[in-house]
């Protein structure tokens, strides 16, 4: 195959560009690719158009629509950008400059001739053209005549040395750092159908030559330009999953001495012109024109922001009788792997589309399934070194020697078989062999995402081993880095191969798969290679707890739940509190996680006596069996003095071995504060007024009932009584607020003092307590004696 016959030559070539290129150790074993997948759920196709042509305008706009992440967003220079969006997104929110109008599918009229080149119209075409590619007319002679093309003849040299100087100026060609993306090799120029590609449409002409006079009318360019455009929106269709954008940048009517038509398809003479003409001086050799369309992919990548490119060089054979290159020799060449393609327009009697779907593949690095090859077949390619099934019949069972293509039957339909037993060529689809090769099939695991880009992130703990700890909270740092599929592509050296990398777009905290957190980096947002986290966990449980995260990448790869294990040596306390009850104080609390059959005991803080701290219990058993992480236990405090103020606190202790030493662990509970209520009946709201009648001061407890928000739902959400406390007088006037607040249901203990709003003393009397809780009214008379 030619298209192989060049491959270790530019080893040489890729060789020499790695170690004259200063990159850091990890860059030359992996880069970033910027990839942005499309949300989900229905769209719709909109049309933006610079009717003034601000090229600079619309690069920027295509990228941002990526970023956003629309869907198959294709840049037509400099007029027109076509993507989907989804229907909720309104198009008008990505347009920022006001030149620049936008345009919606059923707007666009397609009736006759499409129009110039990459305006709404034609693109609107083009898009027709790519529908109308899966069914197009075969015709076997063509085939025939194509085979050549893409195989090598008998006798033909595979390797050829490249020139000294033509390696020397391939070490120094346009490597310098860019701000925007960095430079790559000749090969790497288009290493996967996927992301961001640059698709240069070099389109010559000769005014000097007599013999054809093949020159481009605006109806040839608009077509030559709008086969090979919906040959590529076709492949975005074919892969609806797979995020693929695409700018088109057109040189029609490139100068050239020369009648491209006319030369044999392999020759590069008319090449190297048109390379003159662009600025990019070579000589006419296989090397030297490589060399020059390398520096060209190289310098334009860089000025549009890309992540691959190749160019394809059409020739005008719109007046030529066959419409294909002089001898017959065939409708297209390129190169495995780049960095260009050569077809002419018309293309023989298949479509060019037809034609560039195929070509296209090889810049890919898929590789041609030509059954009639004269030669062992090449059955392994691209960045996954994926097998070609239809090269390949097997080895010969006692030599283990591959068996020539020749006489096979070619069972699949593709898009890469040009085989003469097939009646699909052009016309087929990309098949699960070429998909493999491009790297975008999606194996197992079947999850949507292509097996190029599915690796998730890995989690990388700061201290991966189980942790022990003796307090409560921890911190756990880690990094998620994104490892990248290995790139297998046996075409380039081992040495220099890359591994592509997605950036990490997400972590979070997961039980059981169940991701119940979103976890952010350290700098505040995801888009690196390489993130930094730290989570605190505040409540750890006592015993082994585990910390679980789940990541993905910016291709929507999930990773499985990664694990990080803790040992807390301690007393994990839990919902600490107290319920005044008619009988006294009712506290209770639970440990989580392991108890350690630890020692509590209960200690009482009274307040209202100088602060004596007691223990009045000791040993404290639980309530009752542990559910899941939860022990529960209560205690009732029947000694308290009524209408007291008490602080109470639990504090335990465990004995432990660590590290071959006996060690003795405490932990105490925070405080609460209670005040014996007074005995309330069953059915009343106030308790007694203790003591009734009084002088100075009298204290009256109050049932606050419990208020819920949405009472209706299955599990009412429980919110703040509004509670407010008054005297009366005989005569119904108010005397005095003595509460007024909002409080979770509860039983209050509230004093009196017998003054009034005023701060004044009453007089003597019957007055009334009376209680406003929520919907409750209660009232209890008081008597003032002086």
């Amino acid at each position: 195959m030619s298209k192989l016959s060049v491959v270790l030559c530019l080893v040489l070539v890729i060789v020499s560009i790695c170690l004259a290129a200063p990159l850091s150790a990890e860059s030359k074993r992996s880069q970033r690719l910027e990839i942005t997948v499309p949300e989900g759920g229905p769209t719709q196709r909109v049309y933006f158009h610079s009717p003034e042509g601000d090229e600079r305008a619309m690069v920027a706009l295509f990228h941002d629509l990526v970023e956003q992440g629309a869907k198959h967003v294709n840049c037509f220079l400099p007029n027109t950008v076509v993507c989907e969006l989804p229907v909720h997104r309104h198009a008008n929110e990505f347009v920022r400059n006001p030149g620049i109008t936008v345009l919606y599918d059923p707007q666009i009229e397609t009736a006759g001739s499409p129009g110039p080149a990459f305006t709404p119209g034609w693109a609107k075409h083009c898009y027709a053209l790519a529908d109308e590619l899966k069914h197009a007319p075969y015709d076997p002679h063509e085939i025939a005549r194509a085979r050549s093309n893409t195989d090598m003849e008998p006798g033909e040299p595979t390797v050829f040395e490249v020139p000294e100087d033509i390696v020397r100026l391939t070490d120094t060609m346009a490597m310098a750092a860019s701000d925007y993306v960095e430079p790559r090799n000749i090969q790497q120029n288009s290493e996967l159908l996927l992301g961001t590609v640059l698709i240069q449409l070099v389109l010559p002409e000769s005014r000097y030559a007599p013999q054809n006079n093949e020159n481009w009318s605006d109806q040839g360019i608009a077509g030559a330009t709008g086969q090979a455009a919906a040959a590529v929106i076709y492949f975005q269709n074919t892969y609806e999953k797979i995020p693929m954008n695409f700018i088109f940048k057109d040189y029609v009517r490139i100068h050239t001495t020369m009648e491209p038509i006319n030369f044999e398809i392999r020759e590069v003479d008319w090449i190297a012109d048109v390379m003159h003409t662009l600025d990019y001086d070579c000589e006419a050799t296989t090397g030297g024109v490589l060399t020059a369309v390398h520096e060209f992919n190289n310098d334009k990548r860089q000025q549009y922001g890309t992540q691959w490119v190749f160019t394809a060089f059409i020739a005008n054979a719109e007046r030529d009788g066959d419409h294909m290159f002089w001898k017959a020799r065939g409708i297209g060449w390129s190169y495995l792997g780049g960095p260009y393609l050569v077809l002419p327009y018309p293309a023989g009697s298949v479509s060019m589309g037809q034609a560039f779907k195929y070509y296209m593949g090889n810049i890919f690095w898929a590789t041609g399934e030509d059954v009639a090859a004269n030669y062992e077949c090449d059955d392994y390619s691209g960045y996954l070194d994926y097998r070609n099934k239809n090269k390949t019949t097997g080895y010969d069972p006692i030599m283990g020697n591959p068996i020539p293509c020749r006489g096979m039957t070619a069972p699949a339909p593709c898009v890469m078989n040009a085989g003469d037993v097939m009646d699909y060529w052009y016309s087929g689809d990309p098949c699960e062999f070429t998909a493999g090769q491009w790297g975008l099939i999606d194996r197992l695991p079947r999850n949507g995402v292509a097996d190029c880009l599915d690796a998730p992130p890995t989690i990388y703990f700061e201290n991966a081993a189980v942790e022990t700890v003796f307090t409560e909270q921890a911190v756990i740092r880690f990094r998620a880095v994104s490892e990248g599929v290995p790139n297998r592509n046996r075409h380039q050296d081992p040495d220099l191969r890359v591994d592509y990398r997605v950036p990490v777009k997400f972590v979070g905290r997961s039980e059981r798969g169940t991701i119940t957190q979103k976890i952010l980096p350290l700098d505040g947002e995801y888009g690196d290679l390489e993130e930094e986290f730290e989570f605190q966990m505040d409540k750890l449980p006592g015993g082994l707890s585990t910390f679980s995260v789940i990541s993905r990448n910016a291709a929507n790869a999930w990773s499985e739940e990664q694990t990080k294990e803790l040992f807390y040596i301690g007393l994990s306390y839990l919902h600490f509190g107290f319920q005044n009850t008619n009988e006294g104080t009712w506290l209770e609390w639970h440990l989580l996680g392991d108890t350690f059959d630890a020692t509590l005991d209960i200690h009482r803080v009274d307040i209202e006596n100088g602060g004596v701290d007691e223990i009045i219990a000791t040993r404290v058993q639980p309530t009752g069996p542990r559910v899941g992480y939860f022990t529960p236990y209560g205690y009732l405090d029947d000694t308290v003095e009524r209408g007291c103020e008490y602080s109470y606190y639990v504090s335990g202790s465990l004995s432990a071995t660590y590290r071959d030493a006996d060690t003795t662990v405490t932990g105490i509970t925070h405080e609460v504060t209670a005040k014996a209520m007074y005995p309330i009946a069953s059915d009343a709201m106030l308790s007694e007024a203790v003591p009734n009648p009084f002088n100075e001061r009298m204290q009256i407890s109050i049932r606050i009932p419990m208020s819920y928000r949405d009472i209706d739902a299955e599990f009412p959400r429980p919110i703040p009584t509004d509670v407010k406390v008054m005297v009366y007088d005989v005569l119904g006037r108010r005397i005095s607020e003595i509460y007024s607040g909002t409080v979770y249901g509860q039983v209050l203990t509230i004093p009196w003092d017998g003054t009034n709003d005023n701060n004044e003393k009453v007089p003597a009397g019957v007055y009334f307590v009376k209680s406003v809780a929520g919907a409750q009214v209660g009232t209890k008379k008081i008597v003032v004696v002086r």
